[in-house]
């Protein structure tokens, strides 16, 4: 399996949301990945925050999926949003999977 990059997307949400959907992903037991965010004000020593201190205006949800791309490091990103929680068997049905979708 390729090593993943999780994108959480965290507009308009409380900081609980992000705190809930990365626990979720550390209780996948994912054996290689990372976790990236866009948030001016979100901080943990786990999680790459790409936010751009100098960013002073807005920004589009698709200049902050782009930002997240190029920033990550590994073959397979997942965006998630971060009301998203992940089911248990999530990992292993990705794992035997051959097929992804992109929406």
């Amino acid at each position: 399996m390729k090593k993943i990059s999780f994108c959480i997307l965290n507009q308009d949400c409380s900081v609980k949301f992000l705190e809930d959907c990365w626990a979720n992903i550390q209780t996948l037991k994912i054996p290689e990945y990372e976790i990236l965010i866009y948030d001016p004000e979100y901080s943990n020593d786990q999680v790459r925050n790409i936010y751009e201190k100098e960013q002073a205006k807005p920004v589009s949800r698709g200049y902050i999926k782009n930002m997240l791309c190029e920033n990550s490091i590994n073959d397979l990103i997942v965006f998630l949003d971060a009301r998203i929680q992940l089911t248990s068997n999530w990992y292993e049905n990705i794992k035997s999977s051959n097929y992804f979708d992109l929406t």
